[in-house]
C-alpha cells in the first residue's frame, strides 16, 4: 500500500497536462497516451510476473501504468510550470478552491465513514458485500458523469467569459 501510493504522487504530475489537452480538445492525443502506457504498463506487468515477483507484479504494473501516462503527458504538452509565486492569483482561486476541498473533504467523511463503523461493527465480509453493492448502484451514475465531465468541461472553459453563451 505505502508503494501503491505513489500514484497520488504520480497522478498529480500530469493533471495540468490532462486539463489543458482535454480543454483544446486533443482528445485523440489522450487516447493515444492512454494506450500507450496500457501497452507499457501491461509489459512491465507481465514482465515482473513472468519474474517471479508475485503481487508486486501487479504493484508494478500499476506504478509504470501511472508514470508512463505522466510521461506521455509531459511529452508531449508543451506546458510547463514556471518557477513563480503570484499572491494575486492566489487570492483570485483561494476563495473558489478552499470551498471546493472543504466540500469534497466532506463528502469523503461521509462517504467513508459508514463503511468505517460497517467495518468496525461487523466483520470484513459484511462490508465487502456493502461496499461491491455500492460501487454497483453509483457504476451507471459515475460512467455518465465522467462522459459528461469529459465533454462540458472543453465547451463550457471556452465560453466562461461569456454569461449569455454561458447561460
Amino acid at each position: 500500500v505505502r508503494v501503491y501510493a505513489l500514484v497520488i504522487i504520480l497522478n498529480s504530475l500530469g493533471l495540468v497536462q490532462e486539463t489543458i489537452m482535454m480543454k483544446t480538445w486533443r482528445y485523440r492525443m489522450l487516447a493515444k497516451i492512454a494506450i500507450a502506457s496500457i501497452i507499457t504498463s501491461g509489459a512491465v506487468g507481465i514482465s515482473m510476473a513472468y519474474a517471479g515477483f508475485g503481487v508486486w507484479a501487479l504493484v508494478g504494473q500499476i506504478i509504470a501504468l501511472y508514470a508512463s501516462r505522466v510521461g506521455f503527458l509531459w511529452l508531449f504538452s508543451h506546458w510547463r510550470p514556471a518557477w513563480s509565486f503570484s499572491i494575486a492569483s492566489l487570492k483570485s482561486m483561494f476563495g473558489y478552491g478552499s470551498r471546493l476541498m472543504i466540500s469534497g473533504l466532506m463528502d469523503a467523511m461521509f462517504n467513508y465513514l459508514n463503511q468505517v463503523i460497517i467495518g468496525r461493527m461487523l466483520n470484513a465480509q459484511t462490508l465487502g458485500y456493502y461496499d461491491r453493492a455500492i460501487q454497483i448502484q453509483e457504476l451507471p451514475t459515475k460512467n455518465n458523469n465522467a462522459i459528461l465531465h469529459r465533454v462540458f468541461f472543453p465547451v463550457f472553459s471556452n465560453i466562461q467569459d461569456e454569461p449569455a453563451r454561458l447561460a
